[in-house]
């Protein structure tokens, strides 16, 4: 894992201005903890690299499913394959397939997004140093 260096996160949230701020509060979490931003390319920018790649570069994920696509689905699939931290979030319920719903899903409501901040920096730094001791404890084996 990367963490000994850098961290890294895969952020998963649908394209269009209905969630411009959720990810720039998502971006501004992110970037007070340090921590780099990997995101997967729209339909119409040129992909240099796969989610799968940038998936297996983070240290977690953060998604949001709210009217779940099919793409984040997919990453979380793999997300969850690579035993990758998850962070899965939506403005309200959602149907999920059957593994996914046992997960907890964080709900936030679009007009309240400061609280979404608040967690964010509880849950990032939470993340991390669980993180680096599952690295602290590989190392040592």
């Amino acid at each position: 894992m990367a963490f000994l260096e850098s961290t890294s996160c895969f952020v998963a949230i649908p394209p269009g201005n209905e969630f411009a701020e959720v990810r720039q509060v998502v971006a501004n979490a992110l970037d007070d903890m340090h921590v780099t931003r990997l995101e997967p390319q729209t339909a119409d920018e040129t992909a240099q690299t796969s989610s799968s790649d940038m998936l297996e570069r983070a240290d977690f994920v953060i998604a949001d499913l709210t009217g779940p696509s099919k793409d984040i689905l997919f990453d979380l699939g793999l997300a969850y394959a690579l035993r990758k931290p998850v962070l899965m979030m939506a403005q309200g319920h959602v149907d999920l397939p059957a593994d996914l719903a046992k997960q907890q899903l964080l709900l936030y409501r679009p007009q309240e997004v400061s609280k979404l901040a608040e967690y964010l920096r509880y849950w990032i730094p939470d993340v991390i140093s669980l993180q680096r001791q599952k690295s602290a404890s590989a190392a040592m084996s």
